[in-house]
């Protein structure tokens, strides 16, 4: 889907039941007259599209209580030195019973080399007895359409007949769509978010946290600065030191978990995306956010950036697990991922699942059992896709909520995922309706402080 996501202004039920966790080792179906190997049997996805020198495995019970005490066995060992490997948790564990639950505690990274065949590690690491199921780093890829806008000083029209005063309101057909062709050339009334109709009762709420999985937030923006998730612990804290003690130094607005520190690396996508969720309402500048308050008395809701993306690191990708681990850990209660994996991918990852429930049932509670937000439980949003093809994940994983694309005339853009999979539709932007305007309009990197 196009750079966007829905917020939808009404309290959703979330499924609380839980299916069973599987003890029983994963994989594919027998192939006629072949003789299957450990990894055939293990294996929870293909090495296509497979991120080089990383991947992840599920160990038994009593072999991650080795590790973790740092006493891996012979044949772990022996897999180690032949494939030039190391281990360490894929989750910031600390032992609890809801870590258990979801085999936090059992699943492993596995790095090596790049020059390392991926596949070779995988069968060095299936051939143990004590590893239960091996996950290759399926790459992701973001999904765009939408028009990025920046900030300039000076540019304040602002249309009479709109709630707020954000010049750029204007031209966000996504939210007040009236079909009067003053945004696109071919719209129609009522396609649109129907905003105006939710800021009436609500324009946000600040004790709502959203954790934006994607590229970088441009944090300090001035549309979008003063909606940002801040890690108190950390901003007054000292710097290079874990203040909170949640595992990750110097996260004061999220972390970057491709480059593996606190330094998120801005970019057009990310911040588009947390533009559209709670870029300042009514300051008079750029655009509105669906959740972004009223300014300025009235806090939006709060932005989580988790990067997941990172050109600057093109060969590289998050380890997901971790970040859903993070996010239900620190306070977001809604997920936002306007991405997909590699459309070769036609499973959903074990590790990946297991992460995405844990942050549905866990999220918005704390250790004891007690909501700590406004949410108990969490939910999480997936963009459908933007590949025309009628199965895709995460989206397609029946624990999330997918979100398929529609353009200014209230059909579904050219470029959408489909499917009965789908469980909302929602403006995402179509270039094919209107090249200049079809797209969904948001902040974007370029402005002007003065």
């Amino acid at each position: 889907m196009d750079r966007k996501i829905t917020i939808i202004s009404s309290m959703f039920l979330l499924l609380t039941a839980t299916a069973c966790l599987r003890d029983e080792i994963p994989g594919g179906q027998p192939v006629s007259g072949q003789e299957q190997t450990s990894l055939d049997l293990k294996s929870v996805n293909t090495s296509e599209a497979a991120v080089e020198g990383t991947l992840a495995v599920l160990l038994t019970k009593d072999a991650a209580a080795s590790v973790a005490g740092g006493a891996a066995s012979e044949a772990l060992a022996q897999a180690c030195v032949q494939t030039g490997a190391s281990l360490q948790m894929a989750f910031q564990c600390k032992g609890t019973d809801r870590e258990r639950e979801y085999r936090l505690d059992r699943w492993y990274l596995v790095t090596f080399p790049a020059d390392v065949d991926v596949e070779a590690v995988a069968e060095a690491f299936a051939a143990c007895s004590e590893v239960q199921a091996v996950q290759y780093n399926t790459r992701i890829a973001r999904f765009e359409e939408g028009v990025a806008t920046g900030w300039v000083a000076g540019d304040n029209t602002v249309s009479p007949v709109l709630p707020f005063n954000d010049p750029k309101l204007i031209d966000q057909w996504h939210y007040i769509n009236n079909g009067d062709l003053s945004v696109a050339s071919t719209v129609r009334a009522g396609a649109d978010v129907n905003v105006r109709d939710a800021w009436r009762l609500t324009t946000g709420d600040p004790s709502i946290i959203v954790a934006v999985c994607d590229e970088g937030v441009k944090y300090d923006h001035p549309d979008l600065a003063a909606n940002m998730w801040v890690n108190e612990a950390e901003l007054n804290g000292v710097e290079g030191v874990d203040d909170d003690g949640n595992g990750y130094k110097d996260d004061v607005y999220g972390y970057n978990f491709v480059g593996g520190s606190a330094k998120i690396n801005f970019d057009s996508h990310g911040t588009h995306v947390a533009g559209t969720i709670a870029a300042l309402n009514n300051n008079g500048i750029g655009v509105c956010g669906v959740a972004g308050g009223y300014y300025p008395d009235k806090p939006g809701v709060r932005v989580m950036a988790l990067q997941v993306i990172d050109d600057n690191y093109p060969e590289g990708t998050a380890s997901l697990p971790k970040v859903y681990q993070y996010a239900a850990e620190n306070g977001a209660v809604i997920l936002n991922n306007s991405w997909g994996y590699a459309q070769t991918l036609k499973v959903m990852p074990t590790a990946d699942k297991e992460a995405i429930d844990y942050f549905v049932k866990y999220a918005g509670i704390d250790q004891n059992g007690n909501q700590t937000g406004p949410m108990k439980g969490g939910l999480a949003i997936f963009a459908a896709g933007n590949e025309s093809e009628d199965l895709a994940y995460p989206a397609a994983y029946e624990k999330v909520l997918a979100v398929a694309a529609l353009g200014p005339k209230g059909e579904a853009a050219y470029y959408t995922n489909y499917g009965d999979w789908i469980d909302v539709c929602a403006p995402g932007g179509d270039h094919k309706v209107d090249r200049q305007y079809g797209g969904i309009y948001s902040i974007g990197l370029e402005n002007t402080y003065n």
